[in-house]
């Protein structure tokens, strides 16, 4: 019998899409630099890949999470078994066609 749910899928009521606060830097950077790691593994030289630290990159997020909400933008996907399981930025176009006013700078 077919319930609608793939398996390893999370139910709606078990993940969202949410606002990052303070409190979701390191998960933030967790999924930033594993990430990194697995999709640039034999892409990106060993040592640049390993030299990438959640502590660097929390304190990079931390600054981005305390920016003003009109010029940049954090989401998260928060797994209720998980937490942090993926994010995405945005804000105000940094360079290109005037005719786009924002740009989403990174999902993961």
């Amino acid at each position: 019998m077919m319930t609608g749910q793939e398996p390893g899928v999370p139910r709606r009521e078990d993940a969202l899409i949410r606002t990052a606060v303070p409190a979701d830097v390191p998960g933030i950077a967790r999924v930033h630099v594993d990430v990194w790691r697995s999709t640039y593994r034999g892409i990106v030289p060993r040592a640049a890949l390993a030299a990438r630290s959640y502590a660097e990159q929390e304190r990079k997020w931390k600054q981005r999470v305390h920016a003003s909400p009109g010029a940049y933008r954090i989401l998260v996907a928060v797994d209720r078994g998980h937490g942090i399981v993926g994010f995405a930025s945005g804000g105000l176009r940094r360079s290109g066609p005037v005719a786009y006013a924002g740009e989403l700078y990174a999902i993961y």
